[in-house]
């Protein structure tokens, strides 16, 4: 994905406005796109030299309109494959209008300094800029509570990301944030019965990846291959459409992975090439600063392993991600219990059981004592605000929450990973699959039954192959397919992990010292927060060296911290 710059720029402060854009496009490069119209000055710049970089279909703004994730056929943004942006000036408004995917997963952030606004698709850019901008405890919270951060907020509080499902404009008065969907506008079809929503999604997914290969031009095409079941249905999807795809999976060095013998398989039934790509266990020295930067240190870099792999592929390639469809077509984080929660206490009390880690030990004693009751009473503000947004009769309340918080603000970080070599697309939120699929009764996609039915009747051939999730192929159910689970082993150990990041660090004495210098500086490390204990800091590196306990998750978060500063501090 390109880096957006602009500025807006009122009468008056024009040489302001000016600098702003100098120091904010400084070191970026040639812009592939710009676009100068009345106070609006705005460029995009490409992360590699083979990007395809196409602006969205503009009605009446030709010329005058600058973005990405558009096609040849300059197709109306409403039918485009998410991500895309489109910045353009509205002359007879007299206002800039910066509009992305309804879902928001082009990230665009905002900040107003002096008398200009500015914003840009990196946070960090607009965090480096002078007067130097002061670190949100409620982002830390957020963090720490649910590991990534929810709504519009940023590590800083001078920078805020544009609300889900809103355009930005800017005009004399200053920023707007005009809403243009909710997702609760979408209607729930409690009329039609799972069998026919399966045969009417079918089509639509189909048509939906055909819209996002339409988009690649002579781009290779590239598919992360894992056990589960969204990235085969992407492959598969591809290779009937006749798209010539390559596939990879990731795994620990010299692991043969639950993973593998899956991805393997599902390749071999596909014709496919395939290869597998091992971890190294010094990934994170390598390329731990890179990935804050790209993330703009918002992810815990324990899921940033993606990035040490970006060198084994050319540049210029469309990678499909299978993005979230465990959540949309796999219901992975809907429960029974969430459809009927009609009251904001209820679904708070829901979502901080399942979500929140903030009360564990483990976490808990990372902080000071005087800053525990800080950071909780941080975190459930935050997750009460969050709730807000969707009406309390709406019983799929619990997938918008999913979709605006944990998917726009944590995974969307894994695709930002590619963008120095490839462009990632998300099939599974083309505009006429995701819509019919929300509109089906939750409870038909309860336990991953629609999901099911959706494989078996669209694609058996991927249904048949084993689901890393439970070791067993797709279910199909009956007497006795139960029978037969209950009494037999499954072909593969269910849940499996690929990787086991503790014992890497036990092995790893170049990662252990990288993450004690890191963490424990006094200058630069977690002091610097002033919440977190040192000596508890010290004790968790001891005891997962020692195997006494398990703390990667809580290691590589504060690690995750202590980057984030060197991307938001001053140039």
């Amino acid at each position: 994905m390109p880096t957006l710059v602009g500025v807006y720029t009122p009468a008056g402060a024009e040489r302001e406005g000016a600098a702003l854009f100098r120091e904010l496009t400084r070191d970026l490069g040639s812009a592939a796109s710009s676009l100068h119209e009345g106070p609006l000055r705005a460029a995009l710049f490409p992360q590699h030299a083979g990007e395809r970089i196409v602006c969205p279909g503009a009605p009446g703004a030709a010329g005058h309109a600058i973005g990405f994730g558009g096609d040849e056929q300059k197709s109306p943004a409403a039918r485009l494959v998410p991500p895309w942006l489109l910045c353009r000036w509205d002359a007879a408004r007299g206002v800039a209008v910066v509009e992305v995917d309804r879902h928001g997963f082009a990230l665009v952030y905002v900040r107003t300094v002096g008398a200009c606004v500015v914003f840009s698709t990196s946070a960090g850019r607009l965090g480096q800029l002078a007067p130097r901008s002061s670190l949100d405890r409620h982002a830390l919270a957020e963090l720490l509570a649910f590991d990534h951060l929810l709504g519009e907020r940023t590590l800083r509080r001078e920078v805020n990301a544009l609300p889900q499902g809103a355009a930005l404009e800017i005009g004399p008065a200053g920023p707007s944030f005009p809403r243009r969907f909710r997702y609760a506008e979408l209607p729930i079809d409690r009329g039609t019965s799972p069998a026919a929503a399966v045969s009417a999604l079918i089509p639509l997914w189909r048509e939906g990846l055909a819209d996002a290969l339409a988009t690649r031009g002579d781009q290779p095409l590239v598919v992360p291959l894992s056990g589960g079941l969204d990235s085969r249905l992407l492959l598969a999807t591809a290779a009937s459409a006749g798209a010539s795809a390559s596939a990879f999976t990731f795994s620990g060095t010299g692991e043969r992975t639950p993973d593998i013998g899956i991805a393997e398989e599902v390749c071999r039934v596909l014709g496919v090439p395939w290869r597998a790509l091992g971890l190294d266990d010094d990934w994170l020295v390598d390329h731990a600063v890179r990935a804050s930067a790209l993330t703009d240190g918002q992810l815990n870099l324990l899921h940033a392993y993606g990035i040490s792999l970006t060198g084994s592929f050319p540049e210029g390639m469309l990678r499909l991600d299978g993005f979230a469809g465990d959540v949309v077509l796999g219901a992975s984080f809907l429960r029974r219990e969430h459809l009927t929660a009609r009251s904001p206490e209820a679904r708070h009390r829901l979502l901080w059981a399942s979500r929140a880690r903030l009360e564990r030990p483990a976490w808990r004693e990372l902080l000071v004592p005087e800053a525990r009751g800080e950071m909780l009473d941080l975190a459930r503000a935050s997750l009460t605000k969050s709730l807000e947004a969707d009406p309390l009769d709406d019983p799929r309340w619990s997938d918008f929450w999913i979709l605006r918080h944990r998917i726009r603000r944590f995974t969307v970080n894994g695709p930002l990973l590619w963008r120095g070599v490839a462009r990632s697309a998300f099939p599974f939120f083309a505009p006429g699959f995701i819509d019919r699929l929300l509109a089906v009764a939750p409870e038909a996609r309860l336990d991953a039954a629609l999901q099911a039915s959706f494989f078996w009747e669209g694609f058996p051939h991927m249904a048949a192959i084993p689901w890393q999730r439970i070791g067993w192929p797709v279910p199909r159910g009956g007497v006795v397919e139960t029978l037969v689970r209950r009494l037999r082993k499954p072909p593969y150990p269910p849940a499996a992990a690929f990787f086991d990041h503790d014992a890497v660090f036990r092995r790893s004495a170049r990662l252990r010292g990288f993450l004690r210098d890191l963490l424990l500086d006094p200058r630069t490390g977690v002091d610097r927060f002033g919440c977190f204990d040192r000596a508890s800091v010290a004790r968790l590196l001891a005891g997962v060296e020692a195997g006494s306990r398990r703390g990667m998750p809580q290691i590589a978060l504060l690690a995750s911290l202590v980057l984030s500063e060197r991307v938001w501090a001053p140039r």
